[in-house]
């Protein structure tokens, strides 16, 4: 399967399909320089020697590009000029067909989710399908506690179809200052049900199904795993080896999984196509000196106390919905199968870099796959 980028190129060098300037940018034609403005408050500027000032002259009558050389000069377009453009969110691929569609059949509630998806459409993969994806997707969410919770609901305004949410914790006191979807009067109820509720209240078209267990075993992996698209590890005990149970469930049931943990999320492991759980577990190894004395250790102590602060598993809950929902809908990237990254409350991140290692014991051996 070609990725996103190669998608997109294919059909900003093609004259069977129209390009579009992007509504949420203002241009100004001013002195040989043109000046894009942009809801956001972003501002980007292209003078007349750069060969994306050209293709944004010839566009600014119509908002439109249908040919691939300028009907100024005679001079074509240049591909890294058109690439950079849509790279920079300037110029979309323009699907009138698809646009009506929406317009007719679309609930009114996702427009604006479908103006920010219609950035990633192209010939091949349209906003109406994406949407269709993410409508047919069922997900199952391990941990229903501050990330996995607000991860439910982010997937549920988003327009997932189904949701599996696992856990066999109940609300206490000490949740609520950073598991905000609980309110008080929950305390002692069971987290799925109360979660379930809430999903359901914001779209009732949602299905929910609700187990109420812990991942305690292999078996209780494999089942909770049986018959999802995908699945979101927030949970953290029994320490590493639940990573372990949900990495082999994911690899025998051929299920994408992503796993977040202390702020790290990713990488989104695909099986036999991205890093498994063991060819992760052996990059992250490699960070430490003595990786079995530190292994051993963590085993046996039980999880520490830790700070808890209620915007910070927002934060995280947000990249993690974000990852899966470009994931889901086909407008993911290459980088999120391959790399983890860690999010903090000031700003930074930090990235790490995964393999999928050849002699692996847990992967190698079965032929590359391809993504669907």
């Amino acid at each position: 399967m070609l990725s996103l980028r190669n998608r997109i190129l294919d059909d900003l060098t093609n004259e069977e399909y129209t390009l579009e300037l992007i509504p949420s940018w203002t241009l100004e034609d001013i002195v040989d320089v043109i000046w894009l403005h942009s809801e956001k408050g972003e501002s980007l500027n292209f003078s007349d020697t750069e060969n994306e000032y050209q293709i944004l002259k010839d566009a600014i009558p119509t908002g439109l590009i249908k040919k691939r050389v300028s009907e100024r000069t005679g001079k074509p377009y240049k591909i890294s000029a058109l690439a950079r453009l849509w790279e920079l969110g300037v110029i979309r691929v323009y699907d009138r067909i698809d646009n009506e569609e929406i317009e007719l059949t679309r609930d009114t509630r996702f427009i604006w989710q479908d103006a920010y998806f219609r950035a990633f459409s192209s010939s091949e993969h349209s906003v109406s399908q994406m949407n269709k994806r993410l409508q047919n997707s069922t997900v199952c969410i391990v941990g229903a506690g501050a990330a996995g919770s607000l991860t439910a609901l982010m997937l549920t305004a988003a327009g997932v179809g189904k949701l599996r949410l696992v856990d066999g914790d109940t609300v206490a006191s000490s949740n609520l200052p950073r598991q905000i979807l609980y309110p008080e009067n929950s305390i002692g109820r069971l987290k799925i049900e109360v979660l379930r509720n809430l999903l359901l209240s914001h779209h009732s078209h949602l299905e929910v199904e609700t187990l109420n267990t812990f991942v305690d075993s292999q078996e209780r992996a494999n089942e909770i795993t049986t018959g999802v698209d995908f699945l979101i590890l927030t949970a953290d005990q029994p320490r590493l080896k639940i990573r372990e149970w949900i990495g082999k469930a994911s690899l025998s049931l051929h299920v994408p999984y992503l796993a977040m943990g202390g702020n790290w999320i990713g990488p989104i492991s695909v099986p036999y196509y991205s890093p498994c759980y063991l060819c992760q577990a052996r990059t992250y190894r490699s960070r430490y000196s003595d990786p079995i004395s530190f292994l051993e250790k963590v085993v046996k102590e039980p999880l520490p106390d830790r700070a808890a602060f209620g915007p910070r598993p927002a934060l995280v809950a947000s990249f993690v919905a974000s990852t899966t929902l470009h994931y889901l809908s086909g407008t993911g990237t290459e980088r999120s199968l391959f790399e983890s990254f860690k999010v903090s409350l000031d700003g930074n991140t930090e990235r790490l870099a995964y393999r999928r290692y050849r002699n692996c014991a847990a992967c190698a051996t079965h032929p590359h796959a391809k993504l669907s």
